[in-house]
C-alpha cells in the first residue's frame, strides 16, 4: 500500500498561490488587527497563520513581503474593563483611537501603546513583517481615489454584493 504524503496547511496554501497567481517577483501576504485593547492569543493566531504562509513561499524560494496592518483609524467603542483610568478614558468614546491618551502613560496615544507591545514581542518569535498605520494612510488621503472611485460605482458594487 502506497502512503500518501501529507502536506503542512501552510505549504498546502503556499502551493495554492503560486498555482493561482504564476511565477511573481514579489508575493505579498497581509493581516491586520484593531490595536483596540490588548492584543491576545486570537490576535496572535491572525499573525502566525499569515506567517507561517510567508515561511513556505519562502521555503519555495519566493521573495515575499508580509505587510502587518494596525487598524488605529478605528473609533473608541467602549473601555475594556482591564484598562486603567476608565474614567479618563470614556471622554473619548467614538474618537480614533490614535486619539485615545495612553492610560499608562507610555506611548503618544491608546493605539500606539498596544502596537509597541506587539511589535516588541513579535521578533521574539520570529516574526518579522512590515507595519503600516492607517491612521497615517487616512490622513495622507493615500485612499481618497480608491474611495471616491468605489462611490461613484456604488451602484454596480450593489450588483455584484448581492450576487
Amino acid at each position: 500500500m502506497e502512503q500518501k504524503k501529507t502536506m503542512h496547511w501552510a505549504d498546502q496554501t503556499a502551493e495554492k498561490i503560486v498555482q493561482t497567481w504564476g511565477d511573481q517577483d514579489t508575493y505579498t501576504c497581509a493581516s491586520g488587527i484593531t490595536p483596540s485593547g490588548t492584543v491576545h492569543v486570537g490576535n496572535f493566531r491572525e499573525m502566525i497563520s499569515v506567517e507561517l504562509v510567508v515561511r513556505a513561499l519562502r521555503d519555495m524560494g519566493k521573495n515575499v513581503r508580509f505587510i502587518y496592518s494596525w487598524d488605529d483609524y478605528d473609533v473608541f467603542r467602549k473601555v475594556p474593563l482591564n484598562m486603567p483610568n476608565p474614567e479618563m478614558l470614556e471622554k473619548y468614546l467614538r474618537f480614533p483611537i490614535t486619539l485615545v491618551p495612553d492610560p499608562w502613560g507610555r506611548d503618544e496615544s491608546y493605539a500606539r501603546h498596544h502596537e509597541v507591545d506587539v511589535e516588541t514581542i513579535l521578533p521574539e518569535v520570529g516574526i518579522h513583517p512590515e507595519f503600516l498605520y492607517q491612521a497615517n494612510k487616512y490622513r495622507a488621503g493615500t485612499y481618497s481615489t480608491g474611495i471616491r472611485r468605489a462611490l461613484e460605482m456604488r451602484e454596480h458594487l450593489k450588483t455584484i454584493l448581492d450576487k
